[in-house]
């Protein structure tokens, strides 16, 4: 079986899709949230590569924010594979976040783009994207889902050996000084 675990935030280019950290702790990632306040953002698109021609279902997780208060989803995004769009149109099931399916596509082998297109600019929101020539997307549970996100997206074991001079953990007014400082030193 081949399959691809792609964080959403991981992507080569965000395009206008915006990293969001809020659900870090519930999650165990970021997702991207297209934030264009009613007008759709540029593409965040990244690459895989198909190892042996096949046809694959792909699954983004996702969810339907404004589902407790409207019928009609505000955060509406598609799925392209090399620029043509899969049929559904996520974002548009459940408020919790789940596996929404996104489409089955017959890809050959070589290297091939995936996109996030946005549809609406009203804070569509991503999380991963999994693809699969197997039937049914990972675990979607609490700890079954980090155990799969560390299988799937970080299946080596392999300690990478690095030295550095500093190690800034965390982003805050503290981290931020610290990296400035340093980087002036």
């Amino acid at each position: 079986m081949q399959e691809w675990f792609l964080e959403a935030e991981g992507f080569e280019k965000l395009g206008g899709w915006l990293i969001d950290q809020q659900s870090v702790r519930e999650m165990g990632s970021p997702y991207v949230m297209a934030h264009g306040l009613g007008v759709p953002v540029a593409d965040a698109v990244t690459h895989f590569t198909v190892a042996e021609a096949a046809d694959f279902r792909l699954f983004a997780r996702t969810r339907d924010w404004t589902a407790p208060w409207s019928s009609h989803s505000a955060g509406r995004f598609c799925l392209l594979i090399d620029g043509v769009a899969l049929d559904e149109v996520l974002g548009t099931e459940r408020v919790d976040w789940h596996w929404q399916y996104a489409g089955l596509v017959h890809l050959e082998p070589g290297v091939h783009s995936l996109a996030l297109h946005d549809l609406t600019g009203f804070n569509g929101r991503c999380d991963a994207v999994y693809i699969t020539s197997g039937e049914n997307p990972p675990d979607d549970d609490g700890k079954g889902l980090l155990k799969e996100r560390k299988r799937l997206a970080c299946p080596s074991d392999t300690v990478c050996e690095k030295e550095y001079d500093l190690i800034v953990a965390g982003g805050g007014i503290a981290g931020t000084c610290t990296a400035l400082s340093a980087m002036r030193l």
